[in-house]
């Protein structure tokens, strides 16, 4: 794929994330995997290729997720590391190339994960 159409696709998955996780909230939805496994579909190599911005902890597992997240990135923080949680617990991925992490802990589901692998 050319590199024109592979930044439009990612900056479009991007978004489509950014728009459906803004729909949620105003439908005052809980959290959520659908603005993340709605940018994979669009752009499969999107966390791929949010990995190369910074440093990120992908976190996923049948119970105990989001405390995990919380508590790494908690503990990032308290070390004076700009860290960004993201991910299901309810922050997209996108938030942390906004915010300019250094690192990213991020909740993931399985379905999620997968697609890092390839």
């Amino acid at each position: 794929m050319k590199p024109f159409f592979k930044r439009l696709r990612f900056l479009a998955a991007m978004n489509a994330a950014k728009i459906s996780m803004a729909l949620l909230r105003l439908l005052k939805s809980g959290g959520t995997s659908f603005p993340g496994k709605l940018a994979i579909k669009l752009c499969p190599g999107i966390l791929r290729d949010l990995a190369g911005l910074f440093r990120i902890i992908m976190i996923t597992g049948t119970n105990g997720k989001t405390t995990t997240t919380s508590l790494i990135g908690h503990l990032l923080r308290e070390e004076g590391v700009r860290v960004s949680v993201a991910g299901n617990i309810g922050n997209p991925l996108a938030s942390a190339v906004r915010e300019e992490a250094e690192w990213v802990v991020a909740e993931l589901s399985s379905f999620q994960l997968h697609w890092v692998r390839r």
